[in-house]
């Protein structure tokens, strides 16, 4: 359950949310702006943003394909399309949530809550894919006794 594509999600949301905590930066750090920061925190932005999208499309084949689905071109148009279409709606949201925050609360503590909300994100799915985990794990320890059951009984020592 805990492959490649599921730790570099994780990974890039909370390298993601660290980003934008210092790109505010965030007024409880008391860092001053400066352009240079600014910079280095849209790029490294930037590069855990690839760490999220790119896995996430391999993760959705993979479930698609647990799914039953077959592995064909239909398949991949879908899974293509449902990605374009959650991406395209993300970066209509997110811009005009964002600008919408930005008004009300300022550019530092907007860029927090981005922050927040990219944690809550990360932290959802280290809970989900734990629980995943422990579900499957308890599912193949069932499995295994009860598909041989003479095989784990306890034999008693005659005197």
């Amino acid at each position: 359950m805990w492959n490649q594509p599921n730790c570099l999600i994780i990974c890039g949301c909370f390298l993601y949310s660290a980003s934008y905590l210092f790109l505010g930066p965030a007024p409880f750090l008391n860092i001053p702006l400066k352009l240079w920061s600014f910079s280095v925190s849209l790029g490294f932005g930037g590069l855990f943003v690839g760490c999220m999208l790119i896995p996430i499309f391999s993760a959705m084949m993979q479930i698609a394909l647990q799914s039953g689905l077959p592995e064909d071109i239909n398949t991949f148009g879908l899974v293509s399309g449902l990605f374009n279409s959650c991406f395209s709606f993300g970066a209509f949201l997110g811009p005009t949530a964002g600008s919408a925050i930005k008004e009300k609360i300022g550019f530092a503590w907007s860029c927090f809550v981005i922050a927040a909300f990219m944690s809550t994100s990360g932290a959802v799915l280290v809970v989900y894919k734990s629980i995943q985990t422990y579900l499957s794990r308890a599912s193949v320890r069932f499995t295994d006794i009860s598909d041989n059951p003479k095989q784990h009984e306890v034999k008693r020592l005659s005197p």
